[in-house]
């Protein structure tokens, strides 16, 4: 991968870091050498179809400063220098520095490295540095290499997860039709427990009342209680039929109405709100 000699045409992301004076505080030769080396790897990744951004410094490193002009302020002042590369959806910082800034041998005050995150997975490697044999220049085809490896393994974890999502939401939507029918049979269930214990207390209601109706036999018809115990009578017998489900012939009840809550026993761990 060839390096440019000049800083022409830079994507925005490298002019601004060019203009950002509290960046790569570093030697001028060795400053414009790192902003060489990322326009060569940014124009790289445009060509792979990648974009690329500014990384700006995150808030949370910013440090109280004092000059003159501005007074006390919030700001930072960085020996390295970044942009972030979007591969297939993945944002990888590419961030270069010098490799040993306090050191007195010449050599190594005039190496750099160049770094992108530590990968979770064996085998990535995340480090390219100034060496005696070989240089970070000569190490960006390898960290574009490495970019599209990372790339294409992040696209490999996504369809795992979305196929793993679907999968889930097809055994939470099954699970929901298997609660829906537990609790509609528990319903009906119930209703049919129900009936069966009216039926049983209507019987126990027609054997009193027949009990009652024998004594009323053998007492005047014309005596006070007598006739204050038949409307009593008549009134029970309504009451009887209409307690009583086979007075009719019992029709199959409709489904319930079944709210997450009335779900929720059935579920067996699911939850009603959705396949979490």
């Amino acid at each position: 991968m060839p390096t440019p000699q000049q800083l022409r045409d830079v994507h925005p992301a490298i002019d601004e870091l060019r203009r950002d004076t509290h960046r790569l505080i570093m030697p001028k030769d060795l400053r414009h050498r790192c902003l060489l080396i990322l326009h060569a790897l940014t124009q790289a990744a445009l060509r792979h179809g990648y974009t690329v951004r500014p990384c700006p410094v995150p808030q949370p490193q910013y440090r109280e400063y004092y000059d003159r002009q501005r007074g006390h302020h919030q700001g930072y002042r960085r020996r390295d220098g970044a942009v972030t590369i979007t591969a297939d959806g993945l944002d990888i910082p590419i961030t270069i520095m010098e490799a040993s800034p306090q050191v007195d041998d010449p050599v190594r005050q005039e190496q750099l490295i160049l770094e992108i995150p530590a990968y979770g997975r064996h085998g990535y490697q995340y480090r390219w540095a100034d060496r005696t044999r070989t240089t970070v220049e000569a190490a960006l085809p390898a960290v574009l290499h490495e970019i599209a490896l990372r790339a294409q393994d992040a696209r490999q974890q996504r369809l795992w997860a979305e196929q793993e999502e679907i999968e889930r939401r097809h055994a939470w939507e099954a699970a929901i039709q298997h609660a829906r029918d537990r609790a509609t049979h528990a319903h009906f269930a119930e209703i049919l427990r129900g009936q069966a214990a009216d039926w049983r207390t209507a019987q126990q209601l027609r054997t009193y009342c027949d009990a009652l109706h024998g004594k009323l036999g053998l007492m005047d018809s014309h005596d006070p209680q007598v006739m204050s115990t038949v409307r009593w009578l008549n009134w029970a017998h309504a009451y009887i039929r209409t307690l009583d489900p086979l007075t009719g012939l019992p029709s199959m009840p409709e489904p319930p109405t079944l709210d997450a809550d009335m779900l929720q026993p059935y579920l067996d761990g699911w939850s009603a709100d959705g396949p979490r």
